[in-house]
């Protein structure tokens, strides 16, 4: 009947203002984490404890995103206005920007250079980078930072290679780089957060909040067919599988993280090898 018709049309609604709502609080999400990190930049005047390397990826992932729009790959909403979308994927692709800037011109010599060093064994037993993993040239140090983008490269073309759907060279390996880039941007700053055991409250939330966009992100993908059942989008598989991969590479972190907060902890403490059965 006409009435059934109209309730399932208002539902469907429904779920599209909910969806499209997800990839919004998944945009103020990313917003936040750069803003913690900012705050807690300004407050210890002090980039201790902070992964350039992430910082910079993550960045990046951030004005590869904001292409998307013109390049026409991203979501366009159909029940909210598309301007809030842009607006904050610019936004968030200058903020972060901004952040790694204010880093880096404003604390440059706080940071900790020999601890940011994810893949730095494996360059040390090649003989690129001295057993301290301390950079001891730019040399050095632009090795250890192109390490992970070396890794990056490798890994975009392999995920290419197996990726459903993937078609044209130039989109399908845009979204290979960007998806593979924003599954190991946060590798290094949890290397740094297993070596040193113990996470300020700031750093943590920095990567509570990452993490929360992409879950955010992966509910909008497994909820979509409710409110385009006539038409899934066709990569809708390729994308749960990257954000799925995204929180299993942070589960770890977030368990512990959960768990201090409920424990009315600030810090998150790490346990060492030594401490776990």
């Amino acid at each position: 009947s006409s009435g059934h018709v109209c309730l399932a049309a208002r539902e469907i609604i429904a779920m599209q203002v909910l969806l499209e709502s997800l990839i919004l609080a998944s945009d103020v999400a990313t917003l936040g984490s750069f803003v913690v990190l900012c705050h807690k930049l300004r407050q210890t005047s002090t980039c201790a404890g902070i992964s350039l390397q992430t910082v910079l990826c993550l960045a990046l992932t951030r004005a590869l995103h904001a292409t998307s729009h013109w390049m026409g790959m991203h979501y366009r909403p159909r029940s909210l206005p598309d301007f809030p979308y842009k607006a904050m994927d610019y936004l968030n692709a200058v903020v972060s920007l901004g952040v790694v800037i204010y880093a880096v011109t404003s604390f440059g010599p706080s940071y900790e250079a020999q601890k940011d060093n994810f893949g730095g064994k494996l360059l040390a037993k090649v003989g690129l980078m001295d057993l301290d993993m301390k950079p001891r040239n730019p040399v050095q140090q632009g090795t250890k930072w192109g390490f992970l983008y070396i890794v990056i490269v490798v890994l975009s073309f392999a995920w290419y290679s197996v990726r459903p759907g993937t078609y044209a060279f130039n989109t399908g390996m845009f979204c290979c780089v960007y998806e593979v880039m924003t599954a190991i941007a946060l590798l290094p700053q949890l290397w740094m957060f297993w070596t040193d055991k113990k996470v300020s409250s700031a750093l943590a939330n920095f990567v509570a909040l990452t993490a929360l966009n992409r879950f955010f992100t992966l509910s909008f993908w497994v909820l979509i067919p409710w409110a385009f059942p006539w038409a899934t989008p066709s990569n809708r598989t390729n994308q749960m599988i990257s954000e799925a991969g995204n929180l299993l590479i942070l589960a770890d972190f977030m368990y512990y993280y959960i768990q201090a907060k409920l424990q009315g902890k600030t810090d998150i403490v790490l346990p060492s090898h030594s401490d776990e059965v």
